[in-house]
């Protein structure tokens, strides 16, 4: 089962302080920091945040994943990135290339990309539109300028759930990259 709050985004723009003010909420009584057993994404002025497992702390809604056969729209930001599957020879020996993979910018293959995710993850995704967008994340130092913008992708798709217990995962996990900075959360 899956459970959800909202919170008035208190943090404003800044989406590494929305990410700080959420994993303060989500520290346990010790003082420690948990595992990142949620996903979070801000919305229109909310904060939103989803995990499988509520806290008597604040306010958790119970969500009802959709069953196998309905069909959905999804609305999610992420970050997409290209596979490597290329093999490279180092000292005589072939072996998976390793290293940065390339943010995703053709429209092909980002709708190639949603169809490919959706269906690992329990949906067959019938129809979809993207946007690519950049979103500045400015760390806290001094000068308060940005430090680096993720190249990102905002996806509306219609589609049928398949498996609905890999589809409830996905839900609880989100998708692609970027999950720290709010990223990957199914709408």
């Amino acid at each position: 089962m899956l459970f959800e709050f909202r919170i008035t985004n208190p943090a404003g723009h800044s989406v590494y302080q929305q990410h700080r003010f959420i994993e303060m909420m989500l520290c346990d009584a010790r003082g420690g920091w948990q595992s990142r057993d949620y996903i979070w994404c801000e919305s229109d002025g909310l904060l939103f945040v989803r995990r499988t497992y509520p806290t008597d702390d604040l306010q958790w809604q119970a969500v009802n994943p959709p069953s196998q056969g309905s069909r959905v729209t999804l609305q999610v930001t992420a970050r997409c990135r290209m596979s490597t599957n290329e093999e490279e020879t180092l000292f005589g020996r072939k072996r998976k290339r390793y290293g940065a993979r390339p943010t995703i910018s053709d429209s092909f293959d980002a709708l190639t990309w949603i169809e490919r995710v959706g269906e690992t993850n329990g949906v067959q995704i019938d129809d979809a539109e993207f946007e690519p967008v950049e979103r500045p994340i400015v760390m806290p130092t001094s000068t308060q300028r940005v430090s680096f913008m993720l190249k990102l992708i905002n996806f509306t798709a219609v589609a049928t759930v398949i498996d609905s217990e890999r589809f409830e995962r996905v839900l609880a996990r989100g998708i692609g990259d970027s999950k720290a900075y709010g990223c990957g959360y199914i709408h």
